[in-house]
Formats: structure tokens, C-alpha cells, sequence
């Protein structure tokens, strides 16, 4: 009888152990699955960060000065109100948060500021697009100088010392908001483009260059085979690293993101020799 009654025991002490371990190691796997930066400065390499939030002035007026939040010194402005975008805030499309407008003739110039150089990078943009064929960012003029690149509304356009445009289409997306991450790994000279965290192209690049001009950054303007190429749509966050980030912490600056501007979209993150994406819808 008291056998019988020790072994009852030890087996609901075993079953309250079990149930402890449970709850820590789903903790553990809570905090590292789904862990993501509060801030894009958690991560180290951050060499630019455009948040319309951060902009303090009145909904509806002009942007002539967007801070570079990683650093000031490489800001970019416009001076002629006419070709600045507008501040709109409490927009239901990026979960109430604030974007700027970019009406198709307007676009920020930063002067002759990240140069992509010899350097592996990481950007990330929160963007809506109202037409096709603008440029969301870019280092690129029409004229065959070498070292220019520039994202657009469906295209990744990248060229390297031969004059060799290395073009990685993508599909348009119109009228909502989208999340691109592009990963330019040079070590293994490829750009890798991701949209709403899923991979969408891979593009083989020109190996070992240093990819460096007077070309001015612009955000929402770029020009390219003798044509202007001014975007419409609108941005809340553009976000670049001037390194390669691993799988982990490109998933973690997406779920920032996916926490901010598409909350309950947040997903688990992988590190196991491959590269697991997943939408967020």
C-alpha cells in the first residue's frame, strides 16, 4: 500500500515538472522564434533610417527636411515646396502611422551620400505605390556612370563597372502596403530581393567593385536611359545596414516592422542553414 502510494507521488511530481519545463521552454521558444529589435539601432551596421513618424510638423504640409534618424549629417531635403512630399498622418493603410506623399513630381535629395562602395547592405522600405514605374530610392542618373543603383515600384536596377545594368524584376503592387527587403550579398555577388518577407528574385551581380559616384541619393526620384523617373506613392520607413545581416536579424528588422505596420503578422524566425520566408497575406 505504501509503494503504491510513494509511486503516486513521484509520478504527479514527475507530471508537475513536465508542466513546468513545458512553460519555460515555450517561453524560451516564444522569446527567440518571434524576438524582434525595438529599434533598428539594436542591430549594429545601421548607416540610414527615414521614419515619417519622427517628422514633427502638422498633417498636410510640405516635408522639406527628412531626418536621417541613424545619421543627421546624411539627411535628405528639399528646398522648393512644390517638389516636396507632403506629411499625411493616421493612415489606416500602415496601421495608422504617418507616410509621406509623393505625388509624382515631388522627391528629397540627400547630395553625393551612400555610396554601396565594396560594402555588403541590408534596406528595407515601407512603401505604397499609386503608379508603376517610379523610383523609390536610387544613386542613379542617365549617362554611363558606373556604381549606380535604385529600387523602384517592380524593379531592382544595379550597375556595376562595365555598365552592365543587373535588373531584378518584381511584381507591381498597386494601392497597398508593401514591405521590401533587399539583401545585397556581394560575397556571394547576388542582390536578393524579398517582398512582404517572402523571397521574390535573386539576381547574379558583377563581382569585386567598388560601387561609388557623385551621383546624389534621392528618395523618389531617379532617372535612368536618358528618362526621369519620379515616384507616386507613399513611404513611412526606409531602413539600410551597410552589412549583410543574417537570417535572423533580416527576420527581426521585417517583424519590427510587421509589429508596427501590420500587427499580428509577426513570424517565427529560422536559422537552420537554409532561409525559411513566410507573408504576411
Amino acid at each position: 500500500m505504501y509503494l503504491k502510494i510513494t509511486m503516486h507521488r513521484m509520478i504527479l511530481r514527475v507530471k508537475q515538472i513536465m508542466k513546468i519545463l513545458c512553460l519555460v521552454l515555450g517561453l524560451i521558444r516564444s522569446h527567440f522564434l518571434f524576438a524582434q529589435i525595438s529599434n533598428p539601432a539594436d542591430i549594429y551596421g545601421l548607416s540610414a533610417w527615414w521614419c515619417a513618424d519622427s517628422v514633427q510638423q502638422e498633417s498636410g504640409t510640405p516635408v522639406s527636411f527628412w531626418n536621417n534618424l541613424a545619421n543627421t549629417t546624411e539627411s535628405v531635403s528639399q528646398p522648393v515646396a512644390d517638389y516636396s512630399p507632403t506629411l499625411v498622418k493616421e493612415v489606416v493603410e500602415v496601421n495608422n502611422h504617418a507616410v509621406l506623399r509623393f505625388d509624382g513630381n515631388d522627391y528629397l535629395d540627400g547630395g553625393d551620400i551612400l555610396d554601396l562602395f565594396s560594402k555588403d547592405w541590408s534596406w528595407f522600405v515601407i512603401c505604397i505605390n499609386k503608379k508603376n514605374n517610379g523610383y523609390i530610392i536610387s544613386k542613379c542618373e542617365s549617362g554611363p556612370t558606373p556604381g549606380r543603383y535604385s529600387l523602384t515600384t517592380n524593379s531592382l536596377v544595379y550597375q556595376g563597372r562595365n555598365n552592365t545594368a543587373y535588373t531584378a524584376n518584381y511584381t507591381y503592387v498597386a494601392e497597398k502596403a508593401m514591405m521590401v527587403s533587399w539583401i545585397n550579398n556581394r560575397n556571394e555577388n547576388k542582390n536578393i530581393l524579398y517582398i512582404k518577407g517572402k523571397k521574390e528574385v535573386e539576381k547574379t551581380i558583377e563581382g569585386f567593385f567598388s560601387m561609388s559616384n557623385d551621383i546624389h541619393f534621392c528618395v523618389g526620384y531617379g532617372s535612368f536611359a536618358a528618362t526621369n523617373y519620379y515616384y507616386n506613392g507613399s513611404i513611412s520607413e526606409v531602413i539600410a545596414y551597410s552589412k549583410l545581416l543574417s537570417n535572423i536579424e533580416r527576420q527581426s528588422v521585417e517583424n519590427y516592422l510587421r509589429s508596427k505596420y501590420f500587427p499580428g503578422t509577426e513570424r517565427e524566425q529560422f536559422s537552420l542553414g537554409g532561409t525559411i520566408e513566410q507573408d504576411y497575406g
